[in-house]
């Protein structure tokens, strides 16, 4: 067929075509690349439920919606604060109720049906409309599948062939809590004898802070450096061991960005950053100068996961940093901000890599573990994630809720968002107990966390897939 833009027009194809027993693949394609959107639409049913689309947290039923699948920072209340004055100092970082750590192009619905595309750019599932879908993919090329099933249980098992699915935990996730704690190797030691003599069972002690901590605007933050703080953590091999016999683990922390430590943190034998950029492993400007992204009070670059070289790179140090000194596993935090002008080792477009990245980082992650011969005893969890992430991450965590009692951000969207993103394939999932934002602003309304919810949310998470503080 010919479509029209303007003056402009240009062919296009559109082809159906099976893809298996229970599949049926559609593939639009125009031939003139300058045609930049694709809208795809098809019926629907008045009373069709629509289900799924990654971890959606705000509502299980998205008919009515219109649902943008693109992977971001989901921010601090999206909706639930409404008083104008936090809500001014929050800006952007406010988020709303479609903004989300895990995206996905992925649904079942109440008539036993279900699509999902192949596509990694932005797209839009508009199901406002009480009789059709409407896709909108910002490409030339629309590739996706409709998958034939008679139950939900079939169209999930179907979907989860192209997605992948997440691997069964190690035992020992099972054994006890697992109890996040900051301060060093005297704090850890005090808070585990008190826990001991309460009798509580522990499977871990997650120490994100085993990089060390600094201070910000925003109060205590990590060194983004990826090297064993000695001076926090002293007779760490001794810790370690200690823990060990007591059949209980150490878990750490990592992020795919490198902050510039050089004339900031004193007690450095390894200056990463610079590394990075040495090597020309860090996401470039146009200009050719690393993209750092202000956090807070501290820039940090992004490593280009595009680069073979820098893959390679990156997995030695979580073999060398983390693995070698005992990690049983640890949080892979963030890889939903690749920018949307940036410039990739490999020439790829950012817009299309964009959501494509936290797949690669939990990619990255999961080799690094197998290539030092661990495979399953170890647990890395994640926030973000795409299409094909359950192929490769072992656990995810639902990222930052408010600690409050909210829809769209506080323990409600907690229990709403495991169990859409279950049917998206992310199977093993969690949340913080108790939540972990805590919003003060004087004279306003605080947002701190307060002795029900974090009963109610122990409550919880007693019947979820981890226990974890």
């Amino acid at each position: 067929g010919k479509v029209y833009n303007n003056a402009v027009q240009t062919a296009y194809t559109l082809i159906f075509k099976s893809n298996g027993d229970n599949q049926l693949n559609f593939d639009v394609n125009f031939e003139n690349n300058t045609f930049n959107r694709v809208y795809f639409t098809y019926s629907a049913e008045e009373e069709e439920a629509f289900y799924g689309f990654g971890e959606q947290c705000s509502f299980f039923n998205n008919k009515g919606k219109k649902i943008p699948i693109w992977v971001n920072e989901q921010g601090v209340g999206r909706g639930d604060i409404t008083d104008p004055i936090i809500n001014a100092v929050l800006g952007l970082s406010a988020g709303n109720e479609t903004s989300n750590y895990i995206s996905v192009p992925h649904y079942i619905s109440t008539s036993n049906r279900s699509l999902y595309l192949e596509n990694t750019n932005y797209s839009v599932f508009d199901l406002t409309e009480s009789d059709k879908v409407q896709i909108d993919t910002w490409s030339s090329h629309l590739v996706g599948n409709i998958i034939s099933g008679n139950s939900p249980k079939e169209l999930i098992t179907e979907y989860t062939t192209y997605s992948g699915r997440m691997r069964k935990l190690p035992s020992w996730v099972g054994e006890g809590a697992i109890i996040g704690l900051q301060g060093g190797t005297e704090k850890l030691y005090d808070e585990w004898a008190a826990l001991e003599e309460k009798g509580t069972p522990i499977a871990a002690f997650w120490v994100q802070d085993w990089i060390g901590q600094r201070t910000t605007i925003v109060g205590k933050q990590l060194w983004w450096n990826w090297e064993l703080d000695n001076d926090r953590y002293p007779n760490w091999d001794e810790l370690v061991d200690t823990l060990g016999k007591k059949n209980i683990r150490l878990l750490g922390y990592i992020n795919p960005f490198i902050a510039n430590i050089y004339g900031q943190k004193t007690n450095i034998r390894r200056n990463i950053f610079l590394e990075a950029r040495t090597n020309g492993f860090l996401v470039k400007k146009e200009n050719g100068d690393p993209y750092l992204i202000k956090q807070t009070s501290f820039d940090a670059g992004i490593i280009d996961l595009t680069n073979p070289a820098c893959r390679v790179w990156i997995k030695e140090i979580i073999k060398d940093e983390l693995i070698a000194r005992g990690l049983k596993g640890w949080m892979a935090d963030f890889a939903e901000a690749l920018p949307y002008d940036a410039v990739l080792f490999s020439g790829e477009s950012p817009k299309d890599y964009h959501n494509k990245y936290t797949e690669v980082w939990m990619q990255i992650n999961r080799e690094a573990i197998e290539e030092s011969g661990y495979g399953d005893e170890m647990v890395f969890f994640a926030r973000s994630g795409f299409t094909q992430s359950p192929k490769y991450s072992t656990l995810f965590w639902q990222g930052d809720q408010l600690v409050d009692w909210g829809q769209n951000d506080g323990i409600k969207s907690a229990m709403t968002g495991l169990m859409s993103a279950g049917i998206s394939g992310f199977s093993l999932n969690h949340s913080d107990i108790g939540g972990y934002t805590t919003v003060t602003y004087p004279i306003v309304k605080n947002y701190v966390r307060s002795k029900e919810l974090l009963k109610r949310w122990i409550e919880m998470s007693a019947f979820t897939t981890v226990f974890r503080t």
